[in-house]
């Protein structure tokens, strides 16, 4: 009894936490080809967590959880974000540390049947998982039919903020750490790899991940500087995917490929996009851009290919809008593939196994 009351303790402490920000220096021939394998807020209040672990329709098995909130922005004001890191069991404080994988959602936002079945998987293999949640601290419900409700930048920014808090909990090993996202998500996932990213956002050199993972990303974005940080990228494709597309993806991840970076891209038969999401959802107002095709400039400019517009500055404002009426289409299908998801999970947790607990 003594120790429930210690741990509740704790938990309860955790929630209550005041997050300090970043420190000074951590804010913010034929091509080679790489491998592919087959098969509104109020500033500084704790926002009441959309999904709560207690209220999962599977239990999960846990040492412990508490929601973590953080500082982030949202198109540069400040506001409170945060997520739920969820503990292996049988840990003892003090002693074991464990890796850790944060989790970036899609457009949905956090779902249970989704986001929390990959926590859940996580857990069951001995990874704390931290599931963030960029949406409701911003007052949003979906992107499907607006993308831009919330900037790349800020998105990117809350991976970050969720990896700096992570350096305080005494139980993970953040020199451990990856990083899963899907759709949306993961582009975060690969623009945490990115330097030009992480020099914009002035994060800190040994802040970083040791691995990531991205579930059917939008491949829609070249950096004139596309180097990396080094550590392993993996594409998760859907072969029959008309949302973000196959080729897109494997066309970039050849791009960091020949430029020395460590990716790999694994395409599922019949799969198509949000494959390991159950039962099937259509959004015909969905914006699709995998027929876009923005590049950067030496001046940080952009160019989108297709429409042709030219002087596109932060991907954001009316140049930028002119050049997706030029490229967007619209219409969005997912669908679950049982075989395609089991797939997808093994050929996860595998990597997971071999590359963070080294």
């Amino acid at each position: 009894m003594k120790f429930k009351a210690f741990l509740l303790s704790v938990i309860i402490s955790l929630v209550l936490l005041c997050v300090p920000a970043f420190a000074k220096d951590a804010q913010p021939a034929a091509p080679a080809k790489a491998p592919v394998a087959a098969a509104p807020v109020q500033d500084k209040t704790i926002l009441p967590p959309k999904i709560a672990p207690d209220k999962l329709p599977k239990k999960i098995k846990l040492a412990g959880s508490a929601y973590i909130p953080f500082k982030t922005w949202d198109r540069g004001k400040e506001i409170q974000g945060g997520g739920f890191l969820l503990l292996p069991p049988n840990l003892i404080i003090g002693k074991d540390k464990v890796p850790v994988v944060i989790i970036m959602h899609g457009s949905r936002g956090v779902t249970p049947e989704h986001e929390y079945v990959y926590a859940r998987e996580l857990v069951a293999m001995g990874v704390a998982a931290f599931v963030v949640d960029s949406y409701t601290p911003r007052g949003i419900a979906t992107t499907h039919e607006n993308q831009r409700l919330i900037s790349i930048r800020d998105f990117t920014l809350d991976a970050y903020r969720a990896l700096y808090e992570l350096r305080k909990e005494p139980r993970v090993d953040i020199s451990r750490a990856g990083i899963v996202g899907f759709s949306k998500g993961a582009i975060i996932s690969l623009l945490t790899a990115m330097n030009v990213k992480r020099n914009e956002l002035r994060i800190d050199k040994n802040l970083k991940f040791k691995a990531h993972y991205l579930f059917y990303p939008g491949c829609v974005l070249h950096y004139r500087d596309n180097s990396t940080t080094g550590a392993p990228i993996t594409f998760f494709l859907g072969e029959k995917d008309t949302y973000t597309g196959v080729k897109p993806c494997v066309n970039l991840s050849n791009e960091l490929f020949a430029n020395g970076a460590k990716t790999q891209s694994i395409i599922y038969k019949d799969a198509v996009h949000a494959w390991d999401f159950p039962g099937e959802e259509a959004h015909p107002e969905a914006e699709v851009f995998m027929n876009c095709d923005f590049y950067q400039q030496p001046d940080n400019t952009w160019i989108e290919k297709k429409s042709g517009v030219t002087g596109i500055r932060g991907l954001e404002g009316p140049t930028y809008e002119k050049a997706l009426k030029g490229c967007l289409t619209f219409g969005e299908v997912s669908k679950e593939n049982a075989k395609a998801n089991a797939q997808s999970m093994a050929d996860f947790k595998r990597l997971v196994k071999e590359q963070l607990f080294k």
